[in-house]
């Protein structure tokens, strides 16, 4: 399930940011930012429901609290900020979605850290459509022209230094554990190959 959603975000937003690409080449701005646009509403929004599904999944089954739903782990984060990185163009943003929010979202379709809900099937669907997303969002603005930079790295490196001494703060607070500072989930100790 989880490839079959990466492989369909993946295409659908390859297919919008060629599409903007090609009437931007056509020099038909109106009609490349009308396409982005629509694109842009339809990922962040894909995000911003998959989260919303995840979180209600956790309040119903009696899990959501300080230390489980505050945005405060790679992926969420990227999440909340998934939308306004689109809608906004902003390259701080875009290079923490294509230098983190995509790689780390790969990396949970691999090493899914997923809670334990009553209604596991939801839980996964959720979490997987969040970060099959998250891994094409910045995708979308490559259509535009945006193309990375040398600095991208450290507009990356920052965005995750305030991410981590957030999550810190939290954990010392809460005893939670986002951005698994205080270790690794057992789901990917246990995904772990010890010879």
């Amino acid at each position: 399930m989880r490839w079959a959603m990466l492989a369909l975000t993946l295409t659908l937003t390859t297919v919008a940011a060629r599409r903007t690409a090609r009437w931007r080449a056509r020099g038909d701005i109106a009609r490349a930012l009308c396409c982005y646009r629509r694109a842009a509403w339809g990922l962040g929004l894909t995000v911003l429901c998959a989260m919303l599904v995840q979180e209600t999944v956790l309040l119903a089954a009696g899990a959501l609290d300080l230390r489980s739903g505050l945005p405060l782990h790679l992926c969420s984060a990227m999440g909340v900020c998934c939308l306004p990185m689109l809608l906004s163009r902003r390259r701080w943003l875009w290079h923490a979605a294509l230098y983190l929010g995509a790689p780390g979202a790969l990396a949970a379709l691999v090493f899914p850290a997923v809670l334990p809900t009553p209604w596991p099937c939801v839980t996964e669907g959720a979490f997987f459509l969040m970060h099959a997303a998250l891994a094409a969002a910045p995708i979308l603005p490559l259509g535009l022209g945006l193309r990375p930079e040398a600095r991208g790295a450290w507009h990356a490196a920052g965005f995750l230094a305030g991410l981590a001494a957030a999550a810190a703060a939290v954990n010392e607070v809460t005893g939670a554990n986002y951005l698994f500072l205080n270790g690794l989930p057992l789901e990917a100790v246990r995904a772990l190959p010890l010879g």
